[in-house]
C-alpha cells in the first residue's frame, strides 16, 4: 500500500510547534526591553523633576533676595554714608530677618560706602572681599559699580552675591551662605552641584567631582544625559538659569543599578543561548527535511533569473508542493515557447526593415548616375564609358551579393568605383582622402554603409561652393569600429542640424531626409541601440559624420 502523501499544512504546523520556543524568547527579549525601558524612564524622569525641584527653589530664594536687595536700595536711595541712622539700621534688621523667615533660608546683609566701610551688617562676618581694598575692581563691587542702576548678581568664592547701589558712596550687597541654602534645599537622594556658567562651584553635595582649581570637572559641566566618571555611571541633567548666570547640576548614580540590569541580561542571554543549541541540534535534521523543497524551488527560481531555462521541479514530499512543481514546469515550457517566437518574430521584422532601408539607397544612387551619364556622353564618351564600366561594378555589387554584412576592404573596393564616378563628374572640383586601418580590412559592416554618406556631402557641400573636399578615417577604439566622413562643404543649417537630431531618435522618419536616417536606423535594427550615427555641422564649415559599430572580425 502506498504511504500518503502528507499535506503542507500539517508539515508547516509541526513545525512552528517545534519551534514555539521562539516566541518564548521574543516575549523576553520585549519584556527585558520593557524593563530597561522603565528603569532608563524612571531614572531620567525622577532625576529631571529633581532638577526642576532645585531650580524653582534656587530661583524663589535668589528672587526674593534679588527684591530685598532693590527695596532696600529704593528705600536708601540717594542717601550718604553719615546719614545713616540707627532707626534705619533697626528697620533694616527687621527687614533682614523677615526675609530669612519667609524666605526659609537666611542670609546675610550689607551695607558699605564708597571706600569699604561697613555701614551696616546682618551678619557673623563680614566676608574680606567686601573689605578689603584690593578687591575694589573685582567681583561683586566691580559689577556694581559698572552697572549702578541695575541689579548684579556675582558668584565670588563660593559666595552668591545680589548687589545693587544706593548712591555714588553707599550701596548694599546681600549674600547666601552654601550651607543655609543646602539646608534650605533638603538635598538627600540626589548630589546637587550649583556653578557658574564658567563651571566655579556655588553649591555641592559631594566634592568628588571637582577639577584642581576647584571648578566642576570639564566632562560633567554642561552635559546632558548617562556618562562614565571615575569608573562608575552617573546620569547627569542640567539646567541653566540665564537670568541669574547659573547652572544647577543634579546627578544620579546609576553604577550599582547598572551592574544588576547587566547581570540580569547576561543570566537571561545564558539561558536562552543553553535553550537555543539544544533546539537547533534537536531540530536541525527535522528543519532540512521539511524546507527541502523550498529551496529547490528557490534554486529554481534563480536559476531563470540568471536566463538558465532548462529547470525542471522534481517533487514528491507534499500535494501541494507536487502540484507547484508540475504549474512551474508547464509555465516554464509555456514561456520558452513564447520566448523562441518572440525571437523569431523579430528576427523578421528587423530583417524586412533592413531590406527596406537598403531598396531606399539604390533608386537614388541609380537616378544620379544615369543621369551624370548622359551629360558625359555628350562631352566626354571615354570617361563616360569609364563611369558605366564603374557603374556596372556597383550595381553587380548591390544586387547580386545577398550579404547584409561585407567586409571594411570589399566595402570600400566597391566604394572606389563610386569615387571613380564622382571625380570624372567633377574632376578638380572634387578630392577625396582615404585613411583605413590595416587591422580593420577584415572587419564585417554592413553593405553600402559610406556610400550614401559620400552622396549625401556631394548633393548638398557643393551648395554655393566650387570645391569640395571629402575625407574619410576607419579606426578601431576601446573594442568598437568607429567610421568618420567629413567634408568642406556648405554644412548644414542650425535648425535642419537640430531636425535631423530629433529623427535619429525616432522609430519612424517624418521628414523627406532619408539618407542619413536609413544610415542611422540601420545600424540600429542590426546591432541594437548602442550603435548607431552622431553629426556635427556649421554652416559654411562643413559637415562631420561619426559612425559607431560593433568590431566583428570575420571568421
Amino acid at each position: 500500500m502506498n504511504k500518503k502523501t502528507a499535506s503542507f499544512q500539517e508539515n508547516i504546523r509541526y513545525t512552528f510547534i517545534v519551534y514555539s520556543l521562539v516566541p518564548a524568547f521574543i516575549i523576553a527579549c520585549v519584556g527585558l526591553f520593557l524593563f530597561g525601558f522603565v528603569w532608563r524612564y524612571t531614572i531620567v524622569q525622577y532625576n529631571k523633576n529633581q532638577n526642576q525641584e532645585v531650580c524653582q527653589e534656587f530661583r524663589k530664594v535668589t528672587d526674593s533676595y534679588c527684591d530685598h536687595v532693590e527695596e532696600i536700595a529704593d528705600l536708601l536711595y540717594g542717601m550718604r554714608g553719615n546719614e545713616f541712622s540707627d532707626t534705619m539700621k533697626a528697620a533694616l534688621y527687621e527687614k533682614a530677618y523677615k526675609l530669612g523667615r519667609d524666605s526659609g533660608c537666611q542670609g546675610n546683609l550689607y551695607i558699605l560706602d564708597e571706600c569699604q566701610h561697613v555701614l551696616f551688617s546682618f551678619g557673623d562676618t563680614v566676608p574680606k572681599f567686601l573689605i578689603n581694598t584690593e578687591y575694589r575692581h573685582w567681583g561683586i563691587l566691580r559689577g556694581i559699580s559698572e552697572h549702578p542702576q541695575e541689579t548684579v548678581l556675582q558668584l565670588q568664592e563660593g559666595t552668591f552675591c545680589i548687589g545693587k547701589a544706593i548712591s555714588d558712596e553707599t550701596f548694599v550687597i546681600s549674600t547666601i551662605p552654601q550651607e543655609n541654602l543646602r539646608e534650605y534645599l533638603n538635598i538627600r537622594n540626589q548630589q546637587v552641584i550649583i556653578t557658574n556658567l564658567s563651571g566655579w562651584i556655588y553649591l555641592e553635595s559631594s566634592s568628588d567631582m571637582e577639577d584642581n582649581l576647584g571648578r566642576l570637572h570639564k566632562d560633567i559641566r554642561q552635559r546632558n544625559g548617562f556618562l562614565q566618571y571615575n569608573g562608575n555611571q552617573y546620569y547627569v541633567n542640567s539646567t541653566t538659569i540665564s537670568d541669574k548666570d547659573m547652572c544647577v547640576y543634579t546627578i544620579s548614580d546609576i553604577d550599582m543599578q547598572s551592574n544588576i540590569l547587566l547581570l540580569i541580561i547576561v543570566i537571561i542571554v545564558v539561558i536562552f543561548i543553553g535553550i537555543g543549541t539544544i533546539a537547533y541540534y534537536s531540530t536541525g535534521k527535522m528543519a532540512a527535511k521539511y524546507t527541502h523543497d523550498i529551496d529547490e524551488i528557490a534554486s529554481a527560481f534563480e536559476k531563470i533569473q540568471k536566463g538558465e531555462l532548462d529547470v525542471t521541479l522534481n517533487i514528491g514530499s507534499s500535494t501541494e508542493f507536487q502540484s507547484i512543481g508540475k504549474d512551474f514546469n508547464i509555465m516554464l515550457d509555456s514561456l520558452k515557447k513564447q520566448i523562441a517566437q518572440n525571437n523569431e518574430l523579430a528576427e523578421h521584422v528587423a530583417f524586412a526593415q533592413v531590406k527596406q532601408l537598403e531598396s531606399q539607397f539604390n533608386p537614388h544612387f541609380l537616378f544620379n548616375t544615369l543621369d551624370n551619364i548622359r551629360f558625359m556622353t555628350k562631352i566626354d564618351i571615354a570617361a563616360a564609358d569609364k563611369m558605366i564600366v564603374s557603374l556596372s561594378r556597383l550595381l553587380r555589387y548591390s544586387i547580386r551579393d545577398a550579404r547584409e554584412e561585407l567586409t571594411v576592404k570589399e566595402d570600400f573596393d566597391n566604394l572606389q568605383s563610386y569615387l571613380n564616378i564622382l571625380q570624372i563628374r567633377f574632376n578638380k572640383r572634387f578630392s577625396y582622402e582615404i585613411d583605413i586601418e590595416d587591422k580593420i580590412m577584415q572587419c564585417l559592416i554592413p553593405k553600402l554603409l559610406i556610400q550614401p554618406l559620400l552622396e549625401n556631402a556631394v548633393k548638398y557641400g557643393f551648395v554655393g561652393r566650387e570645391k569640395l573636399h571629402v575625407s574619410i578615417k576607419g579606426y578601431e577604439e576601446k573594442g568598437k569600429l568607429i567610421f568618420i566622413c567629413q567634408d568642406d562643404g556648405a554644412g548644414i543649417e542650425e535648425e535642419l542640424l537640430e531636425e535631423i537630431r530629433r529623427q535619429f531618435s525616432m522609430e519612424k522618419n517624418t521628414s523627406t531626409h532619408l539618407g542619413l536616417y536609413n544610415i542611422h536606423r540601420r545600424i540600429r535594427l542590426m546591432y541594437k541601440e548602442d550603435y548607431g550615427m552622431q553629426i556635427e555641422s556649421r554652416q559654411n564649415e562643413g559637415v562631420t559624420v561619426r559612425l559607431l559599430l560593433p568590431y566583428k572580425i570575420q571568421e
